[in-house]
């Protein structure tokens, strides 16, 4: 990864990190998650206190903005980080009354997905790329990742967080 583009990762995850904000460090580690959370002894720990970005991933691939791309990871880490705590957001696949055409949008990302918070942190990260591509401020961009998922569709509407998925 160039290291302008990692720093871009840092500057969206200090903008969107709730408080007690964590640490943020960039170190290259050879594996394909662009960012960890860790608790300095093991990665997605259930009190993380840092951000890793990982250096080693290119970034030579992105066929987005970078910009954009940049948001929508820093959100997925955010948004992962909400779920660690005490107080998780409800994620989306535990609304009952999701919508059929959306349930088939993200059929692939359920697929994909290792459990039902890394499908709701890609999903929440698709909708904060979104709603950065429409110039949405970031304060509502960061509002929106620790919120539970029936919250945010009634905030933006199911036909908006559809759209979203295919950014």
């Amino acid at each position: 990864m160039s290291t302008r583009f990692a720093k871009m990762i840092e500057e969206k995850l200090r903008v969107l990190d709730y408080e007690p904000k964590l640490a943020i460090e960039r170190m290259p580690i050879p594996i394909s998650r662009w960012i960890i959370l860790s608790d300095g002894r093991s990665s997605q720990p259930t009190n993380p206190t840092t951000y890793v970005i990982n250096e080693y991933k290119s970034d030579d691939f992105i066929y987005r903005d970078k910009q954009t791309f940049a948001v929508m990871l820093a959100a997925r880490a955010v948004r992962r980080r909400s779920q660690s705590g005490d107080k998780k957001p409800i994620p989306f696949l535990y609304v009952v009354d999701l919508d059929k055409s959306f349930t088939q949008s993200i059929e692939n990302l359920i697929f994909e997905s290792d459990d039902e918070y890394t499908c709701d942190a890609e999903i929440v990260s698709r909708i904060a790329g979104d709603l950065f591509e429409t110039e949405v401020p970031m304060e509502e961009i960061k509002a929106i990742l620790i919120m539970d998922a029936s919250m945010i569709i009634k905030k933006l509407g199911m036909k908006r967080i559809q759209e979203s998925m295919y950014i």
